[in-house]
């Protein structure tokens, strides 16, 4: 996500910085296969909106997109017969982009729905614009020209550069939708995919595949758990004794198994909650016992306490900071 916003930004020095602050190096862009948390992506993306003051960067981004940015699974995509299995096949391996990622195609009589959110939480409205704009971006890729969508999706409320939409989106906008969507005329799935070479497609299919099974196969268990704090965070009695069921160990198994690599159930909700916090902190609609509780915490003094432990600073001081930058 990170590519798109630099080519279009004539300077990169105070992200940089921000990586660097949170403890990762600023060569990591260079590593392809890299992943940074969710929560210091959008981080830098709302520090390149506040530095510019320009909201429409997740828009503009999304029009900036090469296929380089999605990796093997775009290869592979660009080389589908037709558009159907191209937008299908990006959802089925879209977590070997983002594993909070979902992508779905729905398909009705008379329009076709190409659907994007990230589980668990509502993001800024900058990643809501950049992933409507990329989708549409993509959809122009693999016909080889702008089609028109009927309408686009979006799940935050309509802003203040609404009127800039059109201008860059060129279709109408419905607000506060349930999922970020792209809407277009279903005679358009069965269009080929412009310059698409089926024989290719084969062979980076192929490794798409092996890449996913090496991925999502082998797990080890802190990973395991953390997908599903991430899923359950804020669900009244969820713990360790239910995690250990659905991965099916017993729990004195699973915690064995977290201390042989290094870490613990309460090191990752530990981890899960702080990441979340940070983004849900972001959304000035929430109160900080709406955070509180979506985090899980018995109250919102609870939140506070773990709150000033990992930054220094109280949720609100923490806000208030923020939102002088």
């Amino acid at each position: 996500m990170i590519w798109p916003f630099t080519r279009i930004l004539k300077s990169y020095r105070v992200e940089l910085e921000v990586l660097r602050e949170a403890g990762i190096e600023a060569t990591v862009l260079a590593n392809p296969d890299a992943r940074i948390p969710h929560a210091l992506a959008w981080k830098l993306m709302q520090v390149s909106i506040d530095r510019t003051c320009n909201p429409l960067l997740g828009l503009l981004a999304g029009r900036k997109i090469e296929v380089s940015d999605w990796g093997i699974m775009a290869h592979a995509a660009v080389n589908c017969s037709d558009l159907r299995q191209a937008m299908r096949y990006c959802g089925k391996y879209i977590k070997l982009l983002d594993d909070l990622g979902d992508i779905a195609l729905i398909e009705q009589y008379d329009k076709a729905i190409w659907q994007f959110r990230y589980k668990v939480v509502r993001p800024l409205a900058a990643v809501n614009d950049y992933l409507v704009s990329s989708a549409l971006t993509a959809i122009t890729r693999f016909l080889g020209r702008f089609v028109p969508p009927i309408e686009v999706h979006v799940i935050h409320p309509e802003p203040d550069y609404a009127n800039e939409y059109m201008r860059i989106l060129r279709a109408p906008v419905r607000y506060n939708a349930e999922y970020n969507a792209v809407v277009i005329a279903p005679s358009l799935l069965d269009r080929p995919v412009a310059l698409a070479n089926t024989d290719l497609f084969t062979v980076f299919d192929k490794e798409v595949k092996r890449q996913f099974d090496d991925q999502f196969q082998s797990l080890s268990a802190s990973v395991e758990v953390q997908r599903l704090v991430i899923r359950q965070l804020g669900r009244k009695g969820f713990g360790i004794n239910e995690i250990a069921k659905q991965v099916h160990m017993s729990a004195p198994t699973l915690k064995r198994r977290l201390s042989h690599e290094g870490t613990s159930y309460s090191e990752i909700l530990d981890d899960v909650r702080k990441e979340f916090a940070l983004r849900y902190l972001s959304n000035q609609h929430l109160s900080i016992e709406e955070v509180a509780i979506r985090l899980g915490f018995s109250s919102a003094s609870a939140f506070g306490k773990a709150f000033k432990r990992w930054l220094g600073v109280t949720p609100v001081a923490y806000r208030m900071q923020a939102g002088s930058r």
